[in-house]
């Protein structure tokens, strides 16, 4: 028979048993930690470099006139037609000029120049001094500037300019192939391409051309005909 104390005394001797060192507990499993993954570097892009190709210019020839292109400066260029070798440097005249100068490049007769004869022949030529006497040929442009004399007999060119406070007064009609007013023209103008009156310009007389852009702050006073004509005989 079990009485009420020896009950008692079992309980609180297995009680004192669970709480001593050495008992067994149960396993916990380790919690698994996510790991983060290491940064990469971030990839390097690669670097293409851009190179500007050579420019492009047309070249006429001042011996036979043939027309041919070269890539990027130089000072020289050969016909590949009569085979002359072209000269392609600028050339200033600030004197008394009565002489012969052909050139691919630009020839500037500045204020000071005066032209009495010989002729010029070049890529571009820029008029700021006196023509008196002689002959002027542009392959390209020829542009007047302010305080140009010439006698129009003398020029010849594919493209024309009148520069800021130039003045340009033609009584025979003309053909160019394009046009750029910024000073006064005064002219029966034929432009196989654009005619362009810019900010301070003044245009005057007749324009015959199929493209004609006046500016704000241009004037205009011609006649216009939107026409691009065969022949200006």
């Amino acid at each position: 028979m079990v009485d009420g104390f020896t009950t008692l005394a079992a309980a609180r001797r297995a009680l004192e048993k669970k709480g001593k060192p050495g008992t067994t507990r149960k396993k916990t499993k380790p919690t698994a930690t996510a790991r983060t993954p290491a940064k990469r570097a971030p990839a390097r892009k690669t670097h293409i470099a851009k190179t500007a190709l050579p420019s492009k210019q047309d070249i006429y020839c001042y011996e036979c006139g043939f027309v041919f292109t070269v890539t990027g400066q130089t000072g020289k260029a050969l016909c590949p037609k009569c085979r002359t070798m072209l000269e392609r440097t600028n050339h200033a005249i600030d004197g008394e000029w009565e002489d012969v100068v052909k050139t691919g490049g630009t020839v500037h007769i500045k204020p000071t120049g005066v032209m009495l004869g010989g002729s010029v022949l070049a890529n571009k030529i820029i008029i700021e001094g006196k023509v008196k006497a002689g002959s002027i040929q542009a392959f390209n442009e020829i542009e007047i500037r302010k305080g140009a004399e010439f006698p129009e007999t003398v020029l010849q060119a594919r493209d024309l300019t009148v520069g800021a406070g130039g003045k340009c007064r033609f009584e025979k009609k003309k053909t160019y192939r394009n046009v750029e007013v910024y000073g006064e023209l005064e002219a029966v103008v034929f432009a196989e391409g654009a005619v362009t009156v810019h900010p301070g310009g003044r245009l005057k007389g007749e324009v015959h051309s199929s493209h004609l852009t006046v500016e704000d702050g241009a004037s205009l006073e011609a006649q216009v005909f939107f026409e691009t004509p065969a022949s200006t005989d």
